[in-house]
C-alpha cells in the first residue's frame, strides 16, 4: 500500500491544518515529523473527506486503518497498535506518511 485512509466518520473529527495520528499510549505514527514542506504547502498535511468515494489522494488501493478515538479537541485521531505497527511497516517500504498521501474519513 502506498496510501493510508483513516476511517474517523462517526466520531466527530474536527479538520485540521496538520493532524497527527496517535496510538492509545501516545505514540505519533502521522503528522509529527513531516519534512516535505513543499508537498505540505502545497497538498496540504492530508485530505478530509465526508464520502469513501471521494478519497482520490488515497489512490485505489490504499491502507485503511478505523480510528478508536480522538484527542486534541477531537483534531487528532487515535489508532490501535496493531493498525499502528501496520501503518509504519507499510510506509518503511514506500514512504507514503512522507509525501503526505493521507486521507482522514469524516
Amino acid at each position: 500500500s502506498t496510501r493510508l485512509v483513516v476511517d474517523c466518520r462517526g466520531l466527530g473529527l474536527v479538520r485540521s491544518m496538520s493532524p497527527v495520528v496517535k496510538t492509545p499510549d501516545g505514540l505519533a505514527v502521522y503528522g509529527n515529523k513531516i519534512k516535505d514542506y513543499d508537498a505540505i504547502t502545497k497538498y496540504g498535511a492530508a485530505d478530509f473527506a465526508l464520502d469513501p468515494i471521494r478519497i482520490q489522494r488515497a489512490g485505489n488501493t490504499p491502507l485503511v486503518i478505523k480510528a478508536v478515538g480522538l484527542t486534541n479537541d477531537n483534531k487528532y485521531p487515535t489508532i490501535s497498535t496493531e493498525d499502528a505497527d501496520k501503518v509504519l511497516a507499510a510506509d518503511k517500504l514506500t514512504q507514503f506518511l512522507e509525501a503526505t498521501n493521507v486521507v482522514f474519513l469524516q
